[in-house]
């Protein structure tokens, strides 16, 4: 965890996915208790971070009937007490694959708190850990088995981040497939030495087949307008791969063909 941990510093993401889905994607402010407003698509974010540092010192995870639950637990790291407010965050739903990416700003970067076995749920099959923009941010994805409706909201004295999951309207048939522009994959810690790929104007880490990563910079409808992008890239001095995927499909590994 510390080698993954010391090499954020050399990384610069945009978070940003280019191909618009059926819904565009928005990004709305963390309301305050639970309000019943379920997102398919886009991010929920809180503007305001406590002064001083944080940490998650508990995370649960519950099934509740028609949803299933986590609860981050959060503390001021000053005095060890639990925080009156969550820290900053934002949580993103992404297609393509199906994965919820979860970003705390300020917290410590090896949580107090363990992740929860999600062996019973209907909807979460793992998560894992990626490098964060911002020093000092605690950055993983929660990968999903399918399409999904969520909702974020938080909670006060104390302060907590909570995350409810649902069944999505939405069903893998309903997704295309499309054509990723990627780099081969890699060991987490050899992405700091790809920082030429890591500058491009979108960029997604995305855990492939092989239990390394690969660096995506976008996915298209049709292999042309990939493969009409890649050839840009090659100008640059960029060499990028094409490759045909299935919405809830993770990229392969190193060697991958050109698909069409």
């Amino acid at each position: 965890m510390d080698q993954e941990v010391s090499m954020t510093t050399f990384i610069v993401i945009l978070l940003l996915i280019i191909m618009p889905t059926a819904s565009e994607s928005q990004t709305i402010n963390a309301h305050v208790g639970k309000q019943n407003i379920y997102l398919d698509s886009g991010k929920v974010t809180r503007a305001l971070t406590p002064p001083g540092g944080t940490d998650v010192y508990d995370i649960r995870f519950s099934k509740q009937g028609t949803f299933e639950r986590m609860v981050f637990e959060i503390r001021d790291t000053m005095d060890d007490k639990p925080s009156k407010t969550p820290c900053f965050f934002e949580v993103t739903y992404e297609q393509y694959p199906f994965r919820l990416v979860v970003d705390l700003d300020n917290t410590r970067l090896q949580f107090s708190a363990d992740f929860p076995n999600f062996s019973n749920s209907d909807y979460i099959s793992g998560k894992y850990y990626l490098p964060s923009e911002t020093s000092g941010n605690y950055k993983f994805a929660l990968t999903l088995k399918k399409p999904i409706k969520f909702e974020v909201f938080e909670l006060h004295n104390p302060g907590r981040i909570v995350i409810d999951i649902k069944a999505g309207d939405q069903r893998e048939k309903d997704f295309p497939p499309v054509y990723s522009l990627r780099s081969k994959s890699y060991y987490f810690d050899d992405l700091r030495d790809q920082e030429d790929k890591m500058e491009l104007e979108s960029v997604r880490i995305i855990k492939s087949q092989d239990k390394k990563y690969v660096i995506e910079e976008g996915y298209y409808k049709t292999a042309q307008e990939a493969m009409e992008k890649k050839d840009l890239f090659i100008k640059k001095g960029i060499e990028l791969l094409v490759e045909k995927r299935k919405v809830n499909e993770l990229p392969q590994g190193t060697v991958i063909s050109q698909s069409k």
